[in-house]
Order: structure tokens, then sequence, then C-alpha cells
């Protein structure tokens, strides 16, 4: 991965955990102004009954640049709190997969995690931002486009239930990433097994008449060197993150929208 998209992976996770780091100092304020009775004794900081743990899920290997920094803010969180606040931060998927973060972290598996919406968890209206071919704009303006949807419909705003949502991006572009050759027309891609994180767009590519092979994406460098799928559709930084770009040397590039952008959050239980 170039050191371009190394840092464009740390900048979408740090907007994230500063996110995080603002609601949950707020919570800690709340703990901290309750009154007391005179006569207590004062106590430290540390003290296990001020000491706020909470634990927060990653779906990304723990090697990677992104999981990286995520520890490297946990342990920040700690500090500037002054111990009050712990992170106990579960990367690789070790605790909850990408398709189990939801339902987890509605559940309280976790406190809260890394989550990519799926329409496997009910969501169906806030998935109208990442349909396929919808031209989108930038990153920063489709993320403006999905904010403003969800702030004026209480029909999306349902679809969170038992969720706080502290920060949503949108995800780079989706493209075609290929071992074989180039997608340049709808017929190049008759026939090849291809891999797809989000169901939405498997279904396009499906439609289009290649074969959709599904998987954990945790598994998608294994499969590429096991041959068992010939391609992938998501954009350039997962790849990165899960030692596959340099497996798929060719690559098709749909204009900066890509094929689709995905909302992308960090949430809590609410």
């Amino acid at each position: 991965m170039t050191r371009f998209r190394q840092m464009r992976v740390i900048c979408i996770c740090m907007s994230f955990a500063l996110l995080l780091l603002v609601i949950m100092t707020g919570c800690g304020k709340q703990t901290a102004s309750q009154p007391s009775s005179p006569s207590a004794p004062a106590t430290s900081p540390k003290d296990a009954s001020q000491v706020i743990e909470l634990t927060f899920n990653d779906h990304d290997p723990a090697v990677s640049t992104i999981a990286k920094a995520w520890m490297d803010w946990a342990k920040w969180v700690e500090e500037k709190s002054g111990g009050r606040i712990k992170i106990n931060y579960v990367p690789g998927g070790a605790l909850l997969k990408g398709n189990e973060v939801f339902r987890g972290v509605q559940s309280g598996v976790a406190h809260g995690g890394h989550y990519v919406v799926n329409r496997d968890d009910g969501f169906l209206l806030n998935l109208v931002v990442a349909l396929p071919f919808m031209n989108m704009p930038a990153q920063k303006e489709a993320a403006e486009i999905y904010k403003q949807l969800l702030s004026k419909f209480p029909e999306m705003q349902a679809e969170w239930k038992g969720i706080k949502i502290l920060g949503v991006i949108m995800m780079p572009p989706t493209q075609i990433h290929t071992t074989n050759k180039v997608v340049k027309t709808p017929q190049d891609i008759k026939g090849i097994r291809l891999h797809a994180a989000e169901s939405i767009v498997s279904e396009a590519m499906s439609a289009a008449g290649a074969s959709m092979v599904e998987m954990d994406i945790a598994d998608m460098a294994m499969s590429l060197d096991r041959k068992l799928i010939q391609g992938v559709v998501n954009h350039f930084p997962v790849l990165g993150v899960f030692n596959a770009l340099e497996k798929l040397p060719y690559h098709t590039v749909v204009g900066d929208g890509g094929i689709n952008m995905t909302p992308m959050f960090a949430i809590m239980n609410a």
C-alpha cells in the first residue's frame, strides 16, 4: 500500500476516534459531577469504582495500520482521562466478525465497534446512498448527503434502534480488482469468480454475469492464493488492510464515486 493510502486509512480511523473520545469524556464528566457526602474520603481517579471500562470491537487485523491507530487511540484516551476511561480494544474480529458487529453491540456483547452498514442487519433505507452506480460525489460530500437524509427522515433513524452513532464517514469508492485481466465492458465480467463484501454490490455483479463467492473479508487473500476467486469488488484501502492488493494487478476504476460508496460508523449501544 502506498504511503498516501496508509495515511488515508489512519485519517479515517482517527476521525472516528476523536468523536468517540468526546462522547466518552462527556460520560466521564457526568459521573464525576455527581454529589458525594461531605464526609466521604477523597479517592484516586484510578479507584476501580470510578474506572469506566468499554470494549470496542474492530474486524481489521491487529497488524494493519488502522488497527495500530485504534490501539494508540485507546492508550491516548486512558492517559487523557487520568485512567478513568479504559478502552479494551479487540481487533481481528476476535470478539465479533464484521457481519456480527451491529447485533453484538446492540445486545451488549461489546460496548462499541467499527461497523459498515449491512442489509442483513435490517437496514434498507440507510442503504439508499450505497446503491450501485448512483454517481455520488467525493467522500466528504457523499457523507454530508447521508447525514442530511438521516437527520431528516425518522424512518431511517428507526433502523438504528438500540444503537448510538458516534461518527460516520463514507468509505472510499468501490472498484473492480482482478487477477487475470482488466474488466472494460460488462461482457468482460461474465463468469469471473468475484467477492464483494456488500450484498447489494454482489447482487449487481451477479446480475451482470459474475459468479459471486461469499466469504468473510478476512479470507480474501487466502482465497486469491488458492484461486477460489479471481477478483474483488471493494475499495483500494481495504485490499491493503487484508493483504490482497499485491495479488490483484488489474483495476477497473469507475469514476470518482466508484461503483458505490457505503457509510462506515463508530457505534455504541444506547
